[in-house]
């Protein structure tokens, strides 16, 4: 009972300590009551959610493994866990970590947001539409996921699907160079020229020294 109690006492001190960002300290803390004994969820969180802040990814992978075996169907635990793969460039298991996330909590927009990310960086192409058609879903006004969308549906040479989500980003941020470029670059795939031309003297109105569409309308007028 006194060791229960003692834990308890250092515990909250470790907790206090967090709170006044002294990480060190609290995972002092959290590390006495772990030597008296004590396995429980959130001192093992605590203590990843620690080492993780400090950048000490081996020691907050081996604590969130911890609280995960006590509790599995955590899409917090995975989500933390999945952030310290990305952080130390383990990105292949960094997207397993947030799959499982998704699987326990299908709306969670940072870890599909994550991992929309992750699988564009590993060129899976088709995942990576899927994870940012989800992120629409669940946002429908997301500027970066609708101009994801727009480079990946390219890519597929989908050009239709591509510059609809162009259209939809450019409603949301009208005269974004970038996405008036990608329409102007859509509307030559498809063949149309002046609305081609239209997009770029729309980007170079907004910034005469944009150098994609200066690049693009000269091509562009050398095949007139």
């Amino acid at each position: 009972m006194v060791e229960k109690d003692k834990a308890d006492e250092l515990f909250e001190q470790g907790v206090t300590e967090y709170s006044k960002g002294n990480l060190e300290k609290a995972l002092g803390y959290f590390q006495e009551v772990v030597d008296l004994g004590s396995d429980t969820i959130g001192l093992w969180y605590n203590i990843g959610t620690i080492n993780r802040k400090l950048k000490q990814y081996g020691e907050a992978i081996l604590a969130y493994r911890k609280a995960l075996e006590a509790k599995p169907d955590s899409e917090d635990i995975w989500y933390n866990l999945g952030r310290c793969y990305w952080e130390s460039n383990q990105l292949d298991i960094a997207i397993t970590c947030f799959e499982e996330v998704v699987k326990l909590k299908p709306t969670m927009f940072e870890a599909l947001y994550r991992l929309a990310a992750l699988y564009q960086s590993t060129r899976q192409t088709d995942k990576a539409i899927w994870a940012n058609e989800e992120l629409v879903k669940i946002e429908p006004e997301s500027f970066g996921s609708l101009t994801n969308l727009c480079v990946l549906y390219m890519k597929k040479n989908q050009l239709e699907k591509a510059l609809d989500n162009c259209q939809k980003a450019d409603r949301i941020l009208p005269n974004d160079l970038f996405v008036l470029a990608l329409m102007a670059e859509i509307y030559l795939e498809q063949g149309n020229k002046e609305k081609a031309e239209e997009k770029l003297l729309e980007c170079l109105a907004v910034n005469p020294a944009y150098i994609k569409a200066k690049d693009l309308l000269a091509q562009l007028k050398k095949t007139k």
